[in-house]
């Protein structure tokens, strides 16, 4: 859980999936099944980056990641998903 760093979205995300802003990325909190509830962060037609700045080198042991999927709603899994 990364909580209490920065976090700058270089995409900009989609307005009605636009959660509580960049921070919803790195609250700690996971979103429901309910992809309106404010804790999803949406992107439409673009590649999505993100830097998130630890302020401190620190070893990483894991990442997780989570993505709403909802065909239905037009909403799709990412093709692709890097860490640098």
């Amino acid at each position: 859980m990364v909580i209490n760093k920065n976090i700058s979205v270089t995409t900009e995300y989609a307005q009605q999936y636009s959660g509580h802003g960049d921070k919803t990325l790195i609250n700690g909190l996971l979103g429901s099944l309910d992809y309106t509830d404010q804790e999803w962060l949406g992107f439409q037609e673009t590649d999505f980056e993100a830097v998130v700045d630890l302020k401190e080198i620190i070893e990483i042991k894991r990442v997780e990641c989570n993505f709403m999927i909802a065909e239905g709603a037009w909403i799709f899994s990412p093709e692709k998903v890097e860490f640098f």
